[in-house]
């Protein structure tokens, strides 16, 4: 049926309070987090001679989402404006991203 680390996932969205769809998709914001780890570890390493600080901007933010993800992996509860935060990568604006 179901791991009870995928259990422990879906409870934590539950009682993060996300928005209705991701009560209801509770697998999305877990995807969004690991599409934006992938993004964000991409973008790190595509800026070295053009602009390091946008790497560097762009490893941070990697790390902000592998850390949310070892958070929810340990069924811990992060806060929801530390998901978002870690989601919005608006400041690559300020950095020439």
């Amino acid at each position: 049926m179901y791991s009870i680390k995928t259990i422990s996932i879906v409870l934590s969205f539950s009682l993060l309070g996300c928005c209705t769809t991701c009560r209801n998709q509770p697998q999305s914001l877990l995807g969004s987090l690991k599409n934006s780890e992938y993004r964000d570890r991409m973008n790190a390493t595509a800026w070295n001679s053009d602009n390091p600080t946008l790497d560097n901007y762009y490893a941070y933010k990697d790390q902000q989402v592998k850390q949310i993800i070892e958070q929810l992996g340990k069924g811990e509860e992060p806060p929801i404006w530390m998901i978002e935060e870690t989601l919005d990568n608006s400041e690559a604006n300020r950095w020439g991203g």
